[in-house]
């Protein structure tokens, strides 16, 4: 697997006290930028016309003290006061150790607000000259969450009116409103990236019969169910399993050896070398993560059995950030029928991106 490419970071200031902007946002008067977020358990990735960009889902309190870095260089956000360092500069700008926002509940808490606030920046800051954005766009999360009422809850929690600034003096504003949000299931997204042709019609494979999208994530795997390319409310599901099972175990293995220094996040990283230097010490790598992918390999083949058993399943297709990995031991005297996702990585929100620019290309067609 080739190296992730690293995306450039930026420093902002984000403020979202809607008493203090409200007097900021004139009366929408412009064409709405296209996002498509998905921000996930392991990375948070954005995909706008101009950007596509990822970081992890981590973050820290920027310590107080001089970090003899640039600072601005870094994606670092102050929300409530405290000045928050997300992705992998956390180790560089904090005293402790990152933190993960893996809960459940995060979709309706205040650190997903934060997140999506994060987002907006990395997206949109080089827009600032424009004047306030109102920015349309698709939300990905996990099927698990999928439902009515989460929908309205975080439609609810995203809304509203922001301001970041940056250090250079300059502020993206932006009017967040809750009809310019669609949330849908993770694995979606993959699946009209699979489907449709460069004139936007499905292939027959997918126009035809049922296809299942299996969505492996760093804490999930999701699985979505289409008839005849139509998504088939209620029979998604999603189970707690995903990528983080192999970096944490690989962590505890090397431990075991005598071998610390390294974190969970640093382990994922390096889950397709043979060896890792820890402490001047190399340590063989391949041999246990070849026995934890196939232990999780077995674990998701279960679950996505136990979901597609006596449905007549004409393709399987298998994303997610640990597709690449996990592919060759899912597919298995089936590589006709279970797909690896052209974009296994980023398919969810390139897919997402490409839905919202394409019904935004129709309905201008019709206005």
């Amino acid at each position: 697997m080739s190296k992730r490419k690293t995306e450039p970071k930026i420093e902002a200031v984000v403020q979202t006290n809607q008493d203090d902007v409200k007097s900021l946002f004139p009366a929408e008067n412009q064409p709405k930028p296209l996002f498509s977020f998905d921000l996930g358990n392991g990375f948070c990735k954005v995909r706008s016309a101009h950007m596509s960009a990822e970081y992890r889902s981590i973050y820290g309190v920027l310590s107080r003290r001089n970090t003899l870095v640039n600072v601005a260089d870094r994606l670092v956000i102050e929300f409530d006061g405290s000045r928050y360092v997300f992705g992998d500069d956390v180790r560089l700008l904090c005293d402790t150790e990152p933190t993960a926002l893996t809960s459940r509940i995060r979709y309706t808490s205040d650190r997903y607000r934060l997140l999506f606030a994060s987002a907006l920046w990395r997206t949109f800051s080089s827009r600032v000259s424009e004047g306030v954005l109102y920015p349309r766009g698709v939300i990905s999360i996990p099927v698990g969450e999928f439902n009515v009422q989460k929908d309205k809850e975080v439609r609810q929690l995203l809304q509203g009116d922001y301001a970041i600034h940056g250090l250079n003096e300059a502020t993206l504003y932006a009017q967040v409103r809750p009809n310019d949000l669609i949330i849908i299931p993770e694995g979606l997204g993959t699946f009209w990236l699979a489907a449709f042709d460069t004139e936007n019609k499905l292939f027959e494979r997918y126009a035809h019969g049922s296809t299942a999208v299996v969505d492996i994530g760093y804490y999930t795997t999701d699985v979505v169910l289409m008839q005849d390319g139509v998504y088939v409310v209620g029979a998604a599901q999603s189970a707690d399993i995903g990528m983080g099972t192999v970096a944490a175990a690989v962590l505890e293995e090397l431990r075991r050896q005598g071998a610390y220094g390294l974190d969970v996040w640093q382990i994922d990283e390096l889950l397709t070398q043979k060896a890792v230097t820890i402490n001047g010490h190399e340590y063989p790598l391949e041999a246990i993560v070849q026995t934890e992918l196939s232990a999780l390999a077995e674990r998701i083949l279960n679950f996505v059995n136990s979901i597609l058993r006596g449905k007549n399943i004409r393709t399987v297709i298998i994303g997610g950030g640990g597709a690449a990995l996990l592919h060759p031991y899912l597919s298995v005297g089936k590589a006709d029928s279970w797909l690896l996702s052209a974009d296994a990585r980023r398919g969810n929100v390139e897919g997402a991106f490409n839905f919202l620019a394409r019904r935004e290309r129709e309905a201008a067609a019709r206005s």
